[in-house]
């Protein structure tokens, strides 16, 4: 990547995955409402680039390592995968995994009151979830949902849902869910918890 930086269109539709080596100090930018991968899960980092990650629309899947970049999302993008970015201020929709899973963020996540971050559980205790290296500053819509089972088999679990080793700032605004479940936010000095509290 150049000083110009990189463009990615992805049409709707379609799935583009980068994998190998990104090089440079320019940033990658993806447009269009398709999903842009980059990596293919446990392949390692595509670094060494960079510059700045920037996701106009669509879908940015992280499942490799990219530790050198920070990531900005607008709103009405998605940002999932397994992988890991070095920071992340996010616009959007943030749902770690691909589907369950655990999206790490090295430095510092911070969230716009037009994001929205996804939570999904299952009755055996998995969560998806992101593992941040430096803060958490919340806002926005928390969304949970239960994957498999009943309402019944989630009753009274607890699930940590984020973790962030240099603390936690702020709040969600709004608790979002797909069910009748009643959920209580337990805010952490460094994470946030979900608690199924009735049916």
């Amino acid at each position: 990547l150049g000083k110009e930086g990189g463009i990615f269109f992805v049409n709707n539709g379609i799935t583009t995955t980068l994998s190998g080596t990104i090089s440079g100090l320019g940033s990658l930018t993806t447009d269009g409402p398709g999903i842009l991968v980059l990596g293919e899960p446990g392949t390692g980092t595509v670094d060494p680039y960079f510059g700045a990650t920037i996701l106009n629309e669509g879908t940015l899947t992280v499942n490799a390592t990219v530790p050198n970049s920070s990531l900005k999302s607008s709103s009405g993008t998605t940002v999932s995968g397994t992988g890991a970015i070095g920071s992340l201020s996010a616009g959007g929709t943030v749902a770690p995994g691909n589907s369950i899973g655990t999206l790490k963020i090295l430095h510092d996540f911070t969230v716009a009151p037009t994001a929205t971050y996804n939570v999904e559980v299952t009755p055996k205790h998995a969560v998806s979830r992101l593992m941040i290296g430096g803060k958490a500053n919340l806002a926005g819509v928390l969304h949970v949902k239960v994957l498999g089972g009943t309402r019944e088999d989630v009753k009274n679990m607890r699930f940590m849902c984020l973790g962030a080793k240099k603390g936690r700032i702020g709040t969600f605004s709004t608790l979002l869910s797909d069910d009748r479940l009643k959920y209580k936010v337990i805010y952490l000095t460094k994470g946030v918890e979900v608690f199924v509290t009735s049916l």
